[in-house]
């Protein structure tokens, strides 16, 4: 097996050939007696001894060959995975997201206080404004943390499976509400972010086996080629713009269903506001889905030899691109 960026070949063994390998017996000893530890303290599930045989399993492999830096990672970054591990961030994001809903809807009532009820009304208005977006950039601040620790432990951007995409389009679909949000100042897109990256990090949890939660390789088929790196976040940015899109289509036929066709001015202006909101995000949205459409056959081109190959996939985002094209 040579190395892909060395070009050094190497030839692997079985633990029981070690000492056929050149090195002393004291070194190799070490070796072996660090791998049956290994093996005894797995067996016997002890946590705090399979530890340290690994911790004693490392020092023996880099005693072996003292003057040769290792190419593998140090056990920080083995702490790191298992940290992250434990907190287990995208799982309690669901909540937290849920969270930022939940109190995004209830700060909307007191948002039409802005401007109506006197000095004090607007100041209620004002935090019932700034309280969501503030609990949001906080769980974004999070999520954003999470994605870079992964990416730092995997050594890749994470973007490599549909667990880590849909983590992606979670945290893209928030930032985006957010965006809009400080242009708009209505409190509906933060509503409608919020739920996208919550049902976006729910759909990821749902069912392990098939979008496998585990930090792992790319596949080799993904390997050394940089369209992945634009191709994957510029289609998954579309679907949380789109994504967002039909969240605020539902708003808007739920207030349409609760109130009907009242003439309260109110009333008509909350409908008249979502739909420019729709209006405004559905064009980005297009723009980003055209674009991974079309770098995702360059992409398929370089890695399979085709640029289309009628998949579910591709023709499932090309009828999305059309659907959205005549609305």
């Amino acid at each position: 097996v040579s190395d892909p960026v060395s070009g050094e070949a190497y030839v692997f063994q079985s633990p029981r050939d070690i000492r056929r390998m050149g090195w002393g017996a004291d070194r190799t000893d070490a070796v072996t007696t660090a791998m049956t530890g290994l093996a005894d303290s797995f067996a016997a599930n002890d946590a705090d001894a399979f530890t340290g045989a690994s911790e004693g399993l490392l020092a023996a492999i880099l005693a072996m060959n003292p003057g040769r830096d290792p190419s593998w990672r140090s056990l920080d970054w083995i702490d790191r995975e298992v940290t992250l591990n434990r907190l287990n961030p995208f799982s309690a994001l669901r909540f937290i997201y849920f969270g930022v809903f939940f109190i995004a809807l209830c700060a909307l009532p007191l948002m039409g206080l802005k401007g109506s009820e006197g000095g004090t009304g607007r100041t209620i208005g004002r935090i019932a404004w700034a309280t969501p977006i503030l609990a949001a950039m906080a769980a974004l601040a999070y999520h954003t943390w999470a994605i870079i620790e992964r990416t730092e432990i995997s050594g890749r951007a994470m973007i490599g499976n549909l667990y880590e995409s849909f983590v992606f389009a979670a945290a893209s679909g928030m930032l985006l509400a957010l965006i809009f949000e400080f242009v708009w100042r209505r409190g509906w897109l933060t509503v409608s972010g919020a739920m996208v990256a919550m049902l976006a990090l729910f759909s990821a949890q749902l069912d392990p086996e098939f979008m496998n939660p585990e930090v792992s390789k790319l596949q080799p088929v993904l390997i050394n080629n940089s369209l992945i790196h634009i191709h994957v976040p510029t289609i998954m940015s579309s679907y949380a713009v789109l994504v967002l899109t039909v969240i605020l289509g539902h708003v808007y036929l739920g207030l349409w269903l609760v109130r009907g066709t009242s003439r309260e001015p109110q009333h008509r202006a909350s409908l008249s506001r979502i739909a420019t909101f729709m209006f405004w995000t559905i064009p980005p949205g297009v723009i980003l889905l055209f674009a991974g459409i079309v770098l995702g056959g360059v992409w398929a081109d370089a890695s399979w030899g085709r640029f289309w190959g009628n998949d579910p996939k591709e023709v499932a985002a090309a009828v999305t691109f059309v659907v959205f094209v005549i609305v």
